[in-house]
């Protein structure tokens, strides 16, 4: 951990958590899925969310989404589903689980997280395709 709060852990480090949870991921293509997702609970890996208006998730490819910090309790950061590691079309090494909201939302590709005092509907247009 620097001086600014952040922090880098390994994949392995977030595989150990191993908390579990089913969730619905609900494509905005027409298709649902019942899964179980297993991972590390978002809140346990924030120390405080002090000012913070919303949690950025941000994905290698650039894309990004904020959820409002209230929401926190609820997002899991997935390393399996279905028992298995994730594949590369389910986003490995790591996919946000976001439960009640669209597949937009579930980023995938992880590779970084951020509280803001950003709100959390300060954001790009949703995808269109």
């Amino acid at each position: 951990m620097d001086g600014t709060g952040r922090y880098q852990l390994r994949l392995g480090e977030l595989a150990a958590f191993g908390a579990r949870m089913r969730a619905t991921l609900d494509c905005t293509s027409g298709w649902y899925a019942q899964q179980d997702w297993t991972g590390v609970p978002v809140s346990a890996l924030l120390r405080s969310s002090g000012r913070a208006r919303s949690l950025l998730v941000h994905s290698v490819t650039g894309y990004w989404i904020r959820l409002p910090v209230s929401d926190v309790g609820r997002l899991l950061l997935a390393t399996r589903v279905g028992g298995a590691p994730l594949s590369t079309g389910h986003g490995y090494p790591l996919r946000l689980v976001a439960p009640g909201r669209r597949g937009y939302w579930w980023v995938k590709w992880v590779d970084r997280i951020e509280l803001q005092t950003t709100p959390w509907w300060w954001q790009p247009p949703f995808p269109v395709t």
